[in-house]
């Protein structure tokens, strides 16, 4: 078998979405298997060009009171040479506070913190610009550490979350923003891990015209480890965006924003990621697809909405310990809520199952055959979701850790998911059932049952292969970390080591090994020619620019600094591949510009010892 058989180097490319520029252009992301062109919507925060004229920024979580949960901090961006005027109004819990007019210079950043304006414990911001080219982020300073990030430019009647924890050392806050000038009415759903639960108090609850409203799910929920999301609004429209706070009781420590997800979509990339030993990273694939229930369906087949209720999901032929469908054990490192109920898996009652592929993306895609790796796939029932342990992944194909890693999520079926990767620079220390690792049980194309990892998810002492260290000359690696030529056993004396690439040193990496912190992102539903990082976080070594591309790419960095773009920076990704641009400031962080002679995925990364781990989305430039 050849490891990189099934991986598509060559995709599709769809719906292509022509920008104001001539080389400003999006294309929705391709799906491997779909041969005719369609149009996917655009769900990423995302700038026009030329820019809008009713534009706005929408920076919902936050605190304007020094101290408070989440000290608020707006970053605003001109990236025109014209000057520009932004407004920045802010939103409370009480209602619509005051304005604060702000003179952008061209490419320039003005940093505005919201207690300059007024102390109020709960303050989102709404940052209308008019003139120049705009672009808008947010920094949130907490007790557990710094949090940043783009805002939104869009509100919408749904928002989604794949992930979530209430653990006992875990404080999730959703902040959802009514900027309009009448009253929203919303619902939240929370799915766990074999259950379901929509609280009484956020069914047909409020927020009040041009203002905002905090959340506190534990107040809501139990003892979750993973806690997918759903808000519907009845009436009116949300901006919905998560902070996750991480206190250290159970190994990490750090805060991570994230906007929602207003609209599914069939495909996702994580182009930013560094897995490493002492560290955990997750993948989290919830399918929010609704089963049509009529008089003689099974009341359990799908969430129900509109009343308060703790379903939970049938357990005489799943467990809801993370077991996969059809009654097998699950897979290694997952963690899920996709138990099957009898006869659930016939073929007329499949409606709205997913089967999704994960790809692993290396910087360099030639990684692959390597290390024999092939697509992870999982199905995930209606309404439910599954984690999929990446470090164990990594480790069972014998990438040399630490390792950098972009993962792409693919819907075979063609029906829209949710997806997010968190980042720990720490191990979690599991803290209930929810989090049970089940032993191994390969798809057809994954390593046989005598090569799993043991059970709990942990690899396999010293790095050696499980069982004895054999693996069939199939085209999966041998025992000792070696891998032979086209995947055969290695003749009497012969040296396979020959063939991996030299280990990674620590001081070969363009940034240091992260110490403390987590991050959580929701990734990119397309490539763009074009992508802005509205406010990174910038010291010495700490920031880098992570770019994806299917076909070969020519790309250009420049860092909005000192007043001025510094630039460019110059790099090659190759097809189906990676590349990783380092970059700094003078002024501790800056606005970056990602420019490319084909679409790309772009995210920032940023790894301060002793103090964080974050990743920031990039925003990409789309028609206006």
């Amino acid at each position: 078998m050849s490891g990189i058989s099934r991986w598509p180097i060559v995709f599709v490319l769809l719906g292509l979405v022509a920008g104001g520029l001539a080389y400003d252009r999006a294309v929705s992301m391709p799906l491997g298997g779909l041969t005719t062109e369609t149009e996917q919507v655009i769900v990423t925060p995302s700038m026009g060009d030329p820019p809008r004229l009713d534009g706005a920024w929408y920076c919902p979580v936050g605190s304007s009171s020094p101290g408070g949960f989440a000290d608020h901090q707006v970053n605003i961006s001109n990236l025109s040479d014209e000057p520009a005027v932004a407004i920045v109004s802010i939103l409370t819990g009480e209602g619509p506070g005051p304005d604060r007019r702000i003179e952008l210079a061209p490419q320039s950043t003005e940093r505005v913190k919201l207690s300059d304006t007024q102390v109020v414990e709960i303050a989102g911001a709404v940052v209308e610009i008019t003139g120049g080219r705009g672009v808008v982020g947010h920094t949130v300073t907490t007790a557990e550490g710094v949090a940043e990030g783009p805002c939104s430019t869009d509100a919408s009647n749904t928002w989604y979350f794949a992930a979530g924890r209430t653990t006992r050392d875990a404080k999730q806050y959703l902040v959802l923003m009514n900027p309009f000038p009448e009253t929203a009415v919303f619902d939240i759903q929370f799915q766990a891990v074999g259950r379901s639960r929509e609280p009484g108090p956020l069914q047909g609850a409020f927020v009040e015209a041009r203002s905002v409203r905090i959340i506190e799910v534990d107040e809501f929920v139990a003892r979750e480890e993973a806690l997918a999301t759903k808000i519907t609004t009845n009436r009116g429209r949300l901006v919905v965006e998560r902070l996750q706070l991480m206190n250290g009781e159970l190994g990490p420590s750090g805060a991570a924003l994230q906007l929602g997800v207003p609209s599914p979509a069939r495909s996702w990339i994580f182009t930013a990621g560094r897995i490493h030993e002492s560290g955990d990273d997750l993948l989290t694939i919830f399918n929010p697809y609704e089963v049509s229930l009529d008089a003689d369906a099974d009341e359990d087949e799908g969430p129900v909405q509109g009343e308060e209720s703790d379903t939970e999901e049938p357990a005489d032929d799943a467990a809801d310990d993370g077991t996969a469908t059809e009654g097998e054990p699950g897979t290694d490192g997952d963690i899920g809520s996709d138990a099957v109920a009898d006869g659930a898996t016939s073929d007329g009652d499949r409606e709205g199952f997913v089967t999704v592929a994960v790809e692993l993306w290396p910087t360099n895609p030639t990684d692959l055959s390597t290390y024999s790796v092939v697509t992870i796939e999982r199905e995930v029932r209606p309404g439910t979701f599954v984690t999929i342990d990446l470090q164990a992944q990594a480790e069972r194909f014998e990438f040399p850790l630490p390792y950098e890693l972009g993962v792409f999520v693919t819907s075979n079926d063609g029906l829209p998911i949710v997806a997010e990767r968190w980042q720990f620079a720490d191990q979690l220390l599991l803290d209930g059932p929810a989090g049970a690792i089940q032993p191994d049980e390969p798809a057809d194309d994954e390593a046989p049952a005598d090569g799993e990892a043991p059970a709990d998810g942990e690899a396999a002492a010293d790095g050696e292969a499980p069982a004895d260290g054999e693996v069939p000359a199939d085209g999966e690696a041998p025992a000792d970390g070696e891998v032979p030529a086209d995947g055969e056993a290695p003749a009497d004396g012969e040296e396979a080591m020959e063939l991996q690439p030299a280990e990674p040193a620590d001081s070969g990496l363009p940034q240091p090994i992260a110490t403390t912190g987590f991050s959580t992102t929701r990734g990119n539903e397309l490539f763009s020619t074009r992508w802005i990082v509205p406010w990174v976080t910038m010291q010495d070594d700490s920031t880098l620019i992570a770019i994806s591309s299917v076909d070969e790419a020519a790309v250009e960095v420049r860092v909005l600094s000192g007043g001025e773009f510094v630039g460019p920076i110059r790099a090659t990704v190759v097809a189906g591949g990676r590349a990783i641009v380092p970059v700094t400031s003078v002024d501790g962080g800056a606005s970056v510009e990602v420019t490319s002679d084909t679409p790309i995925s772009v995210e920032a990364m940023v790894v301060i010892p002793d103090q964080s781990l974050d990743v920031v989305p990039a925003v990409p430039t789309v028609a206006g």
